[in-house]
């Protein structure tokens, strides 16, 4: 007779391992957004010196800016091999236990 499919922890370690992924998909966004503002600072003409001077301004303070964030979630990706360790060992003792 089968009982419980999922481990009490195993929801919320997948629950986190999406919202790190989706953290993830987020700050990459914004370097996206980044090097892009960056690439058409640099295709100004030389002309426009202060309008790429500002430009290289406003980037760097957005990495600034983003730069705790990047930290935090090195931390996270770092964790994520126990998370999905511990989320995978679950479900296949679960699915041990289940087949018993």
């Amino acid at each position: 007779m089968k009982t419980s499919s999922k481990p009490a922890g195993a929801e919320s370690d997948v629950s986190t391992l999406i919202e790190l992924l989706e953290t993830v998909v987020d700050i990459q966004q914004e370097h996206g957004k980044l090097l892009a503002r960056l690439a058409s600072a640099l295709a100004q003409p030389p002309s426009e010196e202060a309008a790429l001077a500002e430009s290289l301004r406003a980037i760097a303070e957005a990495i600034e800016r983003r730069s705790a964030d990047i930290s935090t979630l090195g931390e996270e990706i770092r964790r994520l091999p126990d998370l999905l360790g511990a989320t995978l060992s679950a479900a296949f003792g679960t699915y041990l236990l289940d087949k018993e």
